[in-house]
């Protein structure tokens, strides 16, 4: 199979999305398929940078002439992009509709719906009725969004490839917390630091907080035990999640199967505290936070340590057992899976 993917940031891992993108193309190239990419850069620009630039419609170009010039079966949009520019929809209604001269099919990979903007939610409706396949986490969006296209299967968010340091989990310490990922506004990252002001007033644990967000503004230094690891590769990354027994995941309005910190931390053995959506809310290896109001998050961390030895241990086994279903294998199984289920019933 040949496959052209359409995604923002691919290089490095300034986006969760752009990585994904990538490391689920590389597992496509592993299982025998030829795959292609066609990107924009636009990590480093502004909010407004973001709606006035046309990195992704230079891409949306590229893949346009690409699929004209070469026999490509399906090109996979892996979205929402950071790029905000709405003119987007322009140049993906040009290539869907050559693409039905070409015979190549049109695949758009949903990642956010329930978090985004509604700016966003309009762009992804005006995506999706010129789609030949959409891809979502969870089988919730298939009501809401099959009216617009009918052709929809699961497939799961991988992790973001963070390695698991075998041989840790005996010698993890309770007093250790992690926090792991971007800086923004869907995430209540300072509702969790004034959480920790308050839990670790005498400064009996630690919170190693590993991202790739410029955080200055919020004066780590000045929270107690807190170590900031800025920009780490991947093995490091891993290897500090890996030591560390829990995973303060403050994600607004709550926690979905679609994020990837989740996934990220319950790779690496952590057993993971926030505000979990309903699908999540009845696993056994988490520590629920009812909402991130400061008492609300305060009991949640005092929660964690009201946890017996056994029960820990317990967790994190479950938790490592959990995320293998969230392995990039899997995720790239699923999506060419479902191609064949859709070429399948196109047949008929």
């Amino acid at each position: 199979m040949k496959i052209l993917c359409i995604a923002n940031n691919l290089e490095g891992n300034y986006d969760g999305i752009g990585k994904h993108a990538r490391i689920v193309g590389h597992e496509f190239e592993s299982m025998g398929n030829q795959v292609d990419y066609c990107t924009g850069t636009t990590w480093n620009k502004s909010k407004i940078g973001k709606m006035q630039s046309f990195q992704m419609c230079n891409a949306f170009l590229s893949a346009t002439w690409k699929m004209m010039i070469s026999d490509y079966d399906y090109i996979v949009i892996e979205y929402p992009f950071a790029e905000y520019n709405p003119f987007i929809l322009l140049f993906h209604w040009i290539m869907f509709f050559l693409s039905r001269f070409t015979k190549t099919k049109v695949a758009f990979s949903m990642h956010e719906y329930d978090r985004v903007t509604s700016l966003r939610r309009t762009i992804i409706k005006g995506f999706l009725p010129f789609c030949d396949v959409l891809f979502v986490s969870e089988e919730k969006y298939f009501r809401e969004l099959s009216k617009y296209c009918d052709k929809m299967f699961v497939r799961t968010i991988s992790s973001q490839g963070l390695p698991y340091t075998e041989g840790l989990k005996d010698t993890k310490e309770k007093t250790s917390y992690c926090y792991f990922g971007l800086v923004n506004r869907s995430k209540a990252f300072l509702e969790m630091l004034n959480a920790w002001d308050v839990f670790n007033k005498e400064g009996k644990f630690t919170l190693d907080v590993v991202s790739i967000s410029d955080l200055a503004e919020y004066k780590l230094d000045s929270h107690k035990n807190v170590t900031y690891h800025y920009k780490l590769a991947d093995r490091e990354a891993g290897a500090v999640l890996s030591k560390d027994v829990f995973s303060i995941i403050p994600v607004v309005p709550s926690i979905g199967f679609n994020n990837s910190s989740f996934v990220s931390s319950i790779q690496c053995g952590c057993i993971p505290i926030g505000k979990f959506n309903n699908d999540l809310s009845a696993l056994d290896f988490i520590v629920k936070c009812n909402s991130y109001e400061l008492n609300d998050f305060v009991k949640a961390l005092y929660d964690s340590q009201n946890l017996s030895d056994d029960s820990v241990k317990t967790c994190i086994d479950h938790a490592l057992e959990f995320g293998k279903n969230f392995s990039v294998h899997k995720t790239a199984e699923m999506m060419i899976n479902g191609f064949k289920a859709y070429e399948n019933k196109h047949k008929k």
